[in-house]
């Protein structure tokens, strides 16, 4: 017969193997989330803009200030609208804002230069906020700390050409 000590032991180690299922469910989850995310911020940088300048600077340097200036409004932006975003609009949040970072990459595509580097923007605008949402899903855990530290060392480790934060350690 099993006494008080062993059910509570047993129970405890359950909890704990329960709690790594789910740091490693949530975590993989929320990290190939964002990494999908990503293949939607950097397919321009394939293409070649040799010659090309606009208003005095490189055309893809232009391109790529313009994006995170997008990036930089939308985590301004984010702040107010993630925090007062309920959680059964999520999704919708995210498949709007992908499908709104994919029509900007189409526009950019189809528009001349220069003036598809107004799409860029909004694709920077669309995906800015793509962490704090992604992220929203698993804050308020018993294991949010551990799931944070997972994602980030994850992501800061990654190499230049994979990391979102384009800087290697």
């Amino acid at each position: 017969m099993k006494t008080i000590t062993d059910i509570k032991t047993e129970l405890l180690s359950n909890k704990k193997i329960s709690d790594l299922v789910f740091i490693l469910w949530a975590g993989g989850a929320a990290l190939l989330s964002y990494s999908l995310v990503y293949a939607l911020r950097k397919p321009f940088t394939a293409a070649s803009f040799d010659g090309l300048d606009a208003f005095g600077l490189d055309y893809k340097v232009l391109v790529t200030i313009v994006q995170i200036l997008g990036y930089l409004i939308a985590k301004f932006v984010g702040i107010k609208l993630i925090s007062e975003l309920k959680k059964e609009h999520r999704m919708k949040f995210i498949l709007a804002s992908i499908l709104v970072a994919e029509l900007s990459l189409v526009l950019f595509g189809l528009l001349p230069a220069p003036y598809n580097i107004f799409a860029m923007f909004f694709n920077g605008l669309s995906l800015g906020c793509m962490w704090g949402v992604i992220f929203s899903f698993i804050e308020g855990r018993r294991t949010t700390d551990i799931l944070a530290s997972l994602l980030v060392s994850v992501l800061s480790s990654a190499p230049a050409w994979q990391n979102p934060s384009g800087c290697s350690l």
